[in-house]
């Protein structure tokens, strides 16, 4: 009776290890090609664009005037996915001017963890996304957030913060 139970006992621990094996095979995972694309330009940062922003004065006050400034500061960017932007913080925050000619979906990668808002005039503009896929983090380690904006033609106001300002590497893509 014995040899009987412990017979049963070893062919069920058999059927169910059998049955659960299927659990741990190799399973791929890929990002996207818009992803991909960010991370190659991440590779090739020697040839970075170098933006060293000045800290904007306190005489400043509305939009048009911080965009005024900004633009005869040279602190304007648009978007250009052949280009990785080098931005060094003066100070714990900086401004930017974006040039946005074709509206559309904007994607916005940083490689440090930065404060990202982005405005046009008083109203702050929400990223209609902000997930990052754990597929992308693990297969580009380059890329830390990953915002997307919907953005019509015009300027934007970008204020970027940090609590310990480092030297960033950020990319904007047009999403397709």
């Amino acid at each position: 009776m014995k040899k009987f139970f412990l017979l049963c006992f070893g062919m069920i621990l058999l059927l169910l290890l059998g049955v659960s094996c299927g659990d741990y095979q190799d399973e791929t995972y890929t990002i996207s090609a818009l992803d991909a694309a960010a991370c190659g330009v991440y590779e090739v940062d020697s040839l970075a664009i170098s933006l060293r922003p000045a800290a904007l004065p306190d005489t400043v006050v509305t939009f048009a005037d911080r965009v005024a400034f900004l633009t005869e500061a040279g602190i304007v960017f648009g978007v250009d996915s052949d280009s990785l932007w080098s931005v060094r913080f003066p100070t714990d925050s900086l401004y930017m001017v974006f040039q946005v000619v074709n509206s559309g979906d904007k994607v916005i990668y940083t490689d440090h963890n930065v404060n990202f808002s982005l405005s046009d005039g008083d109203t702050t503009i929400s990223p209609a996304e902000e997930a990052i896929e754990l597929s992308t983090v693990a297969a580009c380690p380059y890329i830390f957030s990953r915002r997307v904006y919907h953005l019509g033609a015009g300027s934007y106001l970008i204020c970027l913060s940090s609590e310990d300002p480092v030297n960033f590497k950020m990319v904007v893509l047009n999403k397709e």
